[in-house]
């Protein structure tokens, strides 16, 4: 979403935040992030990360990195890893995956991390808004191939 959208979003809605709905303020928190973790990026290399539970079949995780690796080309970025958690709705700092994924944000071995939904990292807006403010934090960023209201 361009800033001249998120102009109009906000003039739409009185220039208020209170009046967007959840979803819509951290869709809004999470492109803003990705920005500015992308300003002066000639090249930005990702990690596409995947959530699944522990008794989904393998065309699950297999179908929804797909979903992040389109994405991800889509903007025209590297793919330096794929990884994949298989603890089901686990809070996202026991994830061993993630962590992984966290790693190498910590390290900028990568600008950022590409999921196909905000179920691959948390469906709970405060857990979500822990882990955008950790990535920004970090000077990452988290993408996703469908926005926040469409899980």
């Amino acid at each position: 979403m361009g800033r001249q959208a998120i102009a109009r979003l906000q003039h739409r809605t009185a220039l208020s935040t209170e009046l967007l709905t959840a979803a819509q303020r951290l869709r809004l928190l999470r492109e803003k992030d990705q920005r500015a973790a992308l300003t002066d990026r000639q090249k930005v290399q990702v990690a596409l990360y995947v959530l699944v539970r522990p008794d989904a079949d393998r065309n699950d995780a297999e179908r929804r990195t797909a979903e992040a690796l389109g994405a991800s080309n889509r903007r025209g970025w590297q793919v330096a890893f794929r990884a994949v958690d298989t603890t089901g709705d686990l809070a996202p700092a026991l994830r061993p995956q993630l962590a992984r994924v966290h790693d190498a944000v910590s390290d900028q071995r990568i600008a950022g991390v590409v999921c196909a939904s905000r179920v691959d990292i948390s469906q709970d807006d405060s857990l979500y808004t822990d882990e955008l403010n950790w990535l920004r934090s970090r000077g990452g960023f988290l993408a996703l191939a469908r926005n926040e209201a469409a899980l």
